[in-house]
């Protein structure tokens, strides 16, 4: 589904148009034209603007053997691996956690598109470290931070890809049915007595970012999406947030709505839980959720959200930062229509994923791409 004919037959199959295609292409060319030299994107917030801008790519279909991206990606990815190599930067956890989540992920979702042995050592290393802060809640809790949904989010999504991409870590399944089991702790009801329908952000009575009840509707999405992708959707706590998102969410992606703190961050897991839902639930997002993205756009190519907590000054984001993570965010958005694979969600009751490959497969890896490690 990533190739370009894929991409096109998907897209069209599942609701999405040329306006939707082109968008993303125009925020590829503006990322691909504003990565630093180095490989890395962003000036404040690199580790994690870099790690988003390849998700993007990636979910693309593009590789270091892409015409126009090649060279953006392999150096995208050497960066990468070069700060999972440096000792020091998985274990320190800067960036509240978040950067070790994302850079497992996008190393993960590129281990499975390039099958190189220095790649997949690289995710083998963030994979272990990740593991090793999971609390007996099952949370996954930083080394300067707390364990919070937010976080549990972002960790769930890396692990799964890590797992989706063969990884030989003997405790990445146990570590994922204990996240899976803290997710389901954290659900609630936003009315007594209703169906769970959302999700708190840490420890029992803070509901929200701010220690209130969940005014973006971001931590809904959050854990509504986690479980979905471990193969709990239609269970009762992801089900009634996941309903919660396409009845009733639906009517404030409004570009410039307000109250919404963070609202890409909100409609990149809330677009991706609709994308699941299927049917006229998806329809009826995705008639809103396109129009919106790609009409507030700027002409070269890029987002800047209007998100209090996602523009530049805030959490240390310089311009170019708020820049390039709105611009990811909304890419990876675009890229619903064909991003996932028919066995996108993971069954931890079963052991799949460990198939031995065939001497074909072999030799496939061995002619990869002309991804180069020096």
């Amino acid at each position: 589904g990533r190739t370009p004919s894929g991409r096109a037959s998907a897209t069209r199959k599942l609701g999405g148009d040329e306006i939707t295609l082109n968008s993303a292409m125009k925020a590829l060319l503006w990322l691909k034209k504003n990565q630093n030299p180095n490989g890395s994107w962003g000036k404040g917030k690199v580790t994690g603007n870099t790690s988003l801008a390849l998700l993007f790519f990636l979910a693309h279909g593009e590789t270091p053997s892409s015409k126009i991206f090649g060279s953006t990606v392999e150096k995208g990815l050497k960066w990468l691996m070069s700060y999972a190599n440096k000792p020091g930067n998985l274990s320190g956890d800067p960036g509240h956690g978040y950067d070790k989540a994302l850079v497992t992920y996008a190393l993960a979702e590129a281990s499975s598109l390039i099958q190189i042995p220095a790649l997949k050592e690289a995710m083998e290393k963030c994979v272990a470290s990740c593991i090793s802060i999971q609390t007996a809640r099952g949370g996954y809790k930083p080394k300067h931070y707390h364990e919070d949904t937010s976080i549990q989010g972002w960790y769930m999504q890396a692990l799964k890809a890590s797992y989706m991409a063969g990884s030989k870590h003997p405790k990445l399944k146990e570590s994922l049915k204990k996240a899976v089991k803290y997710v389901k702790g954290q659900a609630f009801s936003l009315k007594k007595g209703s169906t769970l329908n959302s999700f708190q952000y840490d420890s029992p009575g803070r509901n929200g970012f701010s220690g209130v009840k969940d005014p973006s509707f971001a931590l809904r999405a959050v854990g509504s999406l986690a479980l979905t992708l471990l193969g709990e959707g239609k269970s009762k706590e992801a089900r009634g947030s996941s309903d919660y998102i396409v009845n009733k969410d639906v009517k404030r992606f409004k570009w410039g709505e307000k109250d919404l703190n963070h609202p890409l961050y909100t409609w990149y897991y809330q677009t991706q839980v609709a994308f699941f839902k299927k049917g006229a639930a998806w329809n009826r997002w995705n008639r809103v959720f396109k129009k919106v993205i790609t009409k507030n756009q700027f002409k070269d190519g890029h987002w800047e959200s209007f998100g209090p907590m996602e523009k530049a000054g805030s959490h240390g984001m310089q311009l170019i930062d708020s820049q390039v993570y709105s611009t990811a965010l909304c890419g990876l958005m675009l890229t619903v229509y064909y991003r996932y694979l028919p066995n996108v969600h993971v069954d931890l009751s079963k052991d799949t994923h460990h198939k031995k490959a065939s001497k074909e497969e072999e030799a496939a890896d061995d002619e990869d791409a002309g991804f180069v490690i020096e």
